[in-house]
């Protein structure tokens, strides 16, 4: 007891001042560091996600990419274990401690195990593409809305909009008809705003702002149609909008101030104001990456809402005496106002799309990708696992006698069940070229 008790209030032994620890010591502290912005994504108790990026990494976009990334890390991990087995095994000639000989025969076999896996799941080379994930930092805090009143670069209202999407996810089955009224007007106006950014510069004049194309209209008359949906229905309980639609607000409110005067759009020639005009156009394309998201999980919500019976809607005068009854009911997707929301809802993912691909940027990934018909390349993420599932992962050497069997068991099934679906689906082909030749035979008359 008194050992242990020393050794808890024992000084921490500094660290070594060498290079080569140090580097060591950086990468341990930034995988630490990552693993711990990527457990924040998520509750610590349920496991589920809290964020629309924990929604994006549970579905396993880009997981493709992730898996890449973790074997060059395991493979830079490998290629310093060799030259650490070296120089471990010259200071054991020297000194022998069993200690040592066992690091030198736990390298050996990690750079040996780790060189053959790590190279099978590198992807090959191809086209560089924009991560979405690659930033991602922990979630925002959303439980104040008063630390998201003061905002004053491009970069925090980016952050406003990330802090209300992290509230919609973490609150989508408890929105209230006064939000969704306030989230529908409010990305109404985010939809014209984004629209006067993507073309700041396109006109040499920068007289005026005249909407782009149909697509920004479309989107827009959407929001106006869910806003007024919204506008007829009530809920029991508050009557002000939440955390969440007050955030949003407020970062439409300051980007209004920027991009307009009196209600008139402002020159782009006056719009710098110290920030150059590719970032003002980066803001409007980070703006409609966006979109999608907010729009998915207003339409989440609103279905969420119906579909438990917390929204109701005022029966007309008419049917309230016919009927003999109180004059409110709960407002239902198949008709009335219920269903004038639900529908407008459901056409605000497709529209922000449009939007996004008409000005060229990737959506942001988040719920709808969560659902099992979207998850990105499961079939071909699957396959890859197979593979690289059927690869021994350890080298025997480096392993006791009850931990290889295990291995090499799980590696023959492993192999078995890959062999297994190749057979099964060679058959399958050859059945089908048995029914086409019996099908020619009969159109032959034979």
């Amino acid at each position: 007891m008194a050992t242990g008790e020393s050794r808890l209030t024992a000084p921490l032994q500094q660290p070594s001042a060498h290079p080569v620890a140090q580097a060591y010591q950086e990468a341990a502290h930034a995988i630490r560091a990552a693993s711990d912005v990527l457990n924040s994504h998520f509750h610590p108790i349920t496991g589920e996600p809290v964020s629309s990026e924990g929604f994006a990494i549970k579905a396993g976009v880009e997981r493709y990419q992730n898996i890449g990334a973790l074997a060059q890390l395991a493979k830079a991990a490998s290629e310093s274990d060799g030259p650490l087995a070296q120089w471990l095994r010259k200071s054991s000639a020297e000194v022998s401690l069993p200690i040592i000989e066992k690091a030198v025969i736990d390298a050996e076999g990690t750079f040996s195990a780790l060189q053959h896996a790590a190279t099978s799941a590198i992807p090959r080379p191809t086209a560089a593409t924009t991560s979405s994930l690659q930033q991602m930092g922990p979630p925002p805090l959303v439980s104040d809305a008063e630390r998201w009143n003061t905002i004053q670069t491009p970069r925090e209202f980016i952050e406003t909009l990330d802090a209300a999407r992290t509230w919609l996810v973490q609150n989508r089955t408890a929105l209230t008809a006064s939000d969704l009224r306030t989230l529908a007007r409010t990305a109404m106006a985010l939809t014209y705003e984004a629209d006067y950014l993507i073309g700041v510069g396109s006109d040499a004049a920068g007289i005026t702002h005249l909407v782009r194309s149909t697509t920004t209209t479309q989107l827009a008359a959407t929001w106006r149609r869910t806003a007024r949906a919204a506008d007829q229905l009530h809920s029991l309980g508050r009557p002000e909008p939440g955390t969440g639609p007050a955030i949003l607000a407020r970062a439409e409110e300051w980007l209004r101030g920027q991009v307009r005067d009196d209600g008139s759009w402002r020159r782009w020639s006056d719009l710098r104001r110290g920030i150059d005009v590719a970032v003002w156009k980066g803001l409007g394309q980070d703006l409609t990456a966006r979109l999608p998201d907010i729009a998915t999980l207003v339409n989440r919500g609103a279905r969420v809402a119906l579909h438990r019976g917390q929204l109701y809607e005022q029966l007309p005068t008419g049917a309230v005496e016919m009927i003999r009854r109180s004059g409110w009911s709960q407002a239902s997707v198949y008709q009335g106002k219920g269903f004038d929301l639900a529908l407008a809802a459901s056409q605000l993912r497709k529209h922000s799309m449009a939007l996004a691909a008409e000005a060229g940027v990737a959506p942001m990934p988040g719920l709808h990708e969560a659902d099992p018909s979207n998850q990105a390349g499961r079939n071909d993420v699957r396959a890859r696992l197979r593979r690289i599932a059927a690869t021994p992962a350890i080298d025997a050497k480096a392993v006791d006698q009850p931990a290889r069997q295990h291995r090499e068991e799980t590696t023959r099934l492993a192999r078995s069940r890959v062999e297994s679906e190749d057979r099964s689906a060679e058959m399958r082909k050859l059945d089908a070229n048995n029914r086409n030749i019996a099908t020619e035979g009969r159109a032959l008359g034979g």
